[in-house]
């Protein structure tokens, strides 16, 4: 009676387990490269540090998927000023591998702070990419705030050649950094500020400040950063300031 009744439990057993495996199903697609990017000149350029106004991408690669697998993108604002924690923005899907394009844009500007992106396949999920949202929207230029009756009127990069300036938006690891900022309505206590900051460098934290530098009653000037050692490949910001109001960005990268 005892050994019966042990042969039906190991029946049972068996059942559960044939029932198991039926049950189970493992895809084949999995993700061979994903990273966040920016639109540079119409070309997606990798970035882990968004401006307010720009359009988060991710790229995705999906290696051996069948043709009904299904990557997903679910973007959230982890911590976003006048934003809840953990707030999810936006979820799309795409059928099928390869390459594959997200993208998150906003009829407004994005709150600073910082972001991710999870990506799923057959909503398994597989990768979190983190990012942030970092300085204000204003690109200096022609059209740049004021600050009172004193507002930037141009402003540029450049590097010097011959005590020349040359505008430029990329420089290589050895050059000095130049901004070259020319005022309207400057006083002889008009106060200009730079802030440079490492937005997205090789081996730097992301948004480090560099440092910040103040010049008094001219009404152009020009601004230098250097380094004893040489610049780490990434991208690159100064703010501008005019008698400590913000007045917009110059970005670079260097090469």
């Amino acid at each position: 009676m005892n050994n019966k009744r042990r042969l039906i439990l190991s029946a049972i057993g068996v059942l559960l387990l044939i029932s198991a495996a039926c049950s189970f199903s493992a895809t084949t697609a999995n993700i061979k490269e994903a990273y966040t990017a920016h639109d540079v000149n119409g070309a997606p350029e990798a970035t882990t540090a968004f401006t307010p106004d720009e359009v988060f991408y991710l790229l995705v690669t999906v290696a051996n998927a069948p043709d009904d697998t299904v990557t997903k993108a679910v973007w959230k604002a982890v911590e976003a000023e006048g934003l809840e924690k953990d707030l999810a923005l936006l979820e799309t899907e795409f059928e099928g591998g390869g390459e594959i394009t997200f993208e998150a844009s906003n009829d407004y500007l994005w709150p600073a702070g910082k972001y991710a992106v999870e990506v799923y396949i057959d909503d398994e999920l597989k990768e979190t990419l983190e990012f942030t949202v970092v300085g204000e929207a204003t690109s200096l230029g022609a059209d740049a705030e004021t600050a009172g009756e004193i507002s930037v009127d141009t402003a540029y990069m450049a590097r010097f050649t011959d005590d020349v300036p040359e505008q430029v938006t990329s420089y290589t690891a050895d050059e000095v950094f130049y901004a070259v900022v020319e005022l309207v309505g400057a006083q002889s206590d008009t106060k200009v500020t730079a802030v440079w900051f490492a937005v997205d460098a090789e081996g730097v934290e992301a948004n480090s400040e560099l440092a910040r530098t103040d010049f008094t009653g001219e009404p152009s000037m020009t601004f230098n950063l250097s380094n004893d050692n040489l610049w780490p490949a990434g991208s690159y910001m100064v703010e501008i300031y005019v008698n400590d109001e913000y007045q917009g960005y110059l970005d670079f990268t260097v090469e």
